[in-house]
């Protein structure tokens, strides 16, 4: 993904960041991050580097780019929404911040949800780990919109 944010070309009106599946994205791989829990201090550094490296080349790529949440958007999920310019929601969606339920803070992603959402709307969710609804994430300014039908949000997001 950090690859393919770095070369877009100028010539590209704006970038559509989407799942493909039931999901947008449930986040990192539970296997990986138990593999992580044996990783040296400097491993997770340079993980975590990688890691937010991949949100800032999203977050400064030179076009609009616009999320279409189309299923859940867990952990880190949530934190590519975030990182986006806009984003549009299928009413069905979910979203949550839950890397505290695996003993975890959500730290890369904080820099990016932060100034979208909020310090004390983080503070809830950071630290609660609770899952939220798709009108919610519209409430606390995670997403632009709200659709009953793909169609629709499709629809919206290519007139954009």
């Amino acid at each position: 993904v950090t690859q393919c944010f770095k070369t877009i070309p100028h010539k590209c009106r704006a970038v559509i960041l989407t799942g493909n599946g039931k999901s947008f994205s449930a986040g990192a791989d539970i296997t990986w991050m138990k593999k992580m829990a044996n990783y040296t201090h400097e491993e997770n550094v340079t993980d975590a580097s990688k890691l937010f490296d991949m949100f800032y080349q999203i977050k400064s790529t030179p076009v609009p780019v616009i999320a279409r949440v189309n299923g859940a958007a867990i952990g880190g999920g949530s934190g590519l929404v975030a990182a986006c310019d806009m984003a549009f929601s299928a009413n069905t969606s979910t979203f949550g911040f839950t890397e505290v339920k695996l003993g975890l803070v959500p730290a890369v992603i904080s820099a990016f949800v932060l100034p979208k959402i909020g310090s004390t709307n983080s503070s809830r969710y950071f630290l609660t780990g609770e899952r939220f609804d798709a009108a919610e994430a519209y409430r606390i300014g995670l997403i632009n919109g709200i659709y009953n039908d793909i169609s629709t949000l499709d629809s919206t997001i290519n007139n954009i």
